[in-house]
């Protein structure tokens, strides 16, 4: 980009000697005076274009016809204005389902009076939704609990941390009696008292075992009878001895075991794949 050149100029309209660019031709006084007067020219030449008297006879822009204007915003006659009116359309009152408040939709697309009930009812749906995957996931742990206080807290909607704030006790010594590593029998018995009373149960209650599940009677008592442990049944029959031990224990159920694994312990115990899977 090339300098500009500074120099001494006459302006052209006065005839005053100013410091400015080369090709400057009016001083700063004058270019104010020319941009105000040429300010007023454009608005005079509107006004002149645009204004119209009210009252006035004027042509309508659509037929054509002389009217009189009433108006500032009338462009045509009043026939043609009713003519080009839109039809009114009557729609019905709906209710809304959230706050049961009539409200009219002249989309007839709506289903809610506004977006805060929309909101609302999201926020219920996705409330409900994670209060069911909530529920799925308490019943696993529910079926999968060595105690029966576990089951009461998760009963409850507790974790332990909430259940152990509300009796007055660590997390840490719930979380032993839970597990097993306490034995429940020894609870003390203000302990038990006030944990009964947070989970509205009784002190027998609170110290119970969670049922176990009953292990099958058939597998065990015929692995036994002949004379093979676990270790040896895994290897004749090639699955691993922690399986063997999980459907002896019924942590497996025995009507969810395939044909083929039943006939292969069948022909290693000596005898029926029916008597195997008979719980």
């Amino acid at each position: 980009m090339p300098k500009m050149i500074i120099t001494t100029v006459t302006c052209q309209q006065c005839g005053r000697l100013f410091t400015a660019g080369k090709y400057t031709r009016f001083c700063p006084d004058c270019r104010k005076i020319r941009a105000l007067a040429h300010h007023r020219g454009v608005c005079r030449r509107r006004k002149q274009r645009f204004r119209r008297e009210i009252g006035g006879v004027y042509a309508c822009i659509d037929c054509g016809a002389e009217y009189v204007l009433t108006s500032g915003l009338q462009v045509c006659c009043p026939a043609c204005e009713s003519a080009s009116e839109p039809p009114v359309v009557q729609h019905d009152a709906k209710v809304c389902p959230r706050c049961g408040r009539s409200f009219y939709d002249p989309r007839a697309s709506a289903h809610y009076c506004s977006l805060e009930c929309w909101d609302d009812v999201n926020r219920m749906r996705y409330k409900n939704n994670l209060d069911k995957k909530a529920a799925v996931a308490r019943e696993i742990l529910i079926k999968s609990a060595k105690t029966n206080l576990q089951v009461m807290r998760l009963s409850a909607g507790l974790s332990l941390s909430q259940l152990a704030y509300r009796v007055g006790t660590s997390y840490s010594l719930l979380s032993a009696y839970e597990n097993g590593k306490r034995e429940l029998c020894r609870m003390s018995d203000d302990l038990a008292s006030r944990i009964a009373a947070v989970l509205q149960c009784s002190v027998d209650d609170v110290r119970a075992h969670a049922d176990a599940p009953q292990p099958p009677i058939n597998l065990r008592s015929l692995r036994l009878s002949a004379g093979i442990t676990q270790a040896e049944l895994s290897k004749q029959i090639g699955i691993s001895q922690s399986a063997i031990s999980a459907y002896e224990r019924g942590f497996l159920p025995l009507s969810g075991m395939s044909e083929q694994l039943a006939e292969r312990i069948a022909a290693a115990l000596h005898c029926t794949p029916d008597e195997i899977k008979d719980e």
